[in-house]
């Protein structure tokens, strides 16, 4: 999923998107004018050191770049107000997926963005 979503920002070579497992987390640098995006994985920690709340919580923060967290139900509500979830699930067959996108917390900017995609 998250090389689709970076795919879609803008040009890039997705075989350098890999889940950030080991790394925690990887940037990637769009064109000069489309910004970045940061992928972070939260699936190898057990709990956030400080040191841990104050990186994530900067890139997080960084904007207008674009953050994509895997397993972000462990701590992402421990660093920001509000975020978008979204949940894939298989459905049906082996290659079927269902996908469930919300807003979580308190964020106006992403129950507008809700909207505009529903319509």
């Amino acid at each position: 999923m998250a090389k689709g979503i970076v795919q879609g920002l803008g040009p890039i070579d997705t075989t350098m998107i890999k889940s950030p497992a080991y790394n925690l987390i990887h940037e990637y640098r769009l064109e000069a004018s489309r910004g970045r995006v940061y992928h972070l994985d939260f699936y190898r920690l057990e709990h956030l050191s400080d040191a841990d709340k104050h990186l994530f919580s900067e890139v997080l923060e960084d904007r207008p770049a674009i953050s994509i967290v895997e397993w972000a139900s462990k701590f992402l509500d421990q660093l920001v107000p509000g975020y978008l979830s979204i949940v894939l699930a298989r459905s049906g067959t082996p290659s079927c997926r269902t996908i469930q996108i919300k807003a979580v917390g308190a964020s106006s900017n992403y129950e507008e963005l809700l909207q505009r995609l529903a319509r």
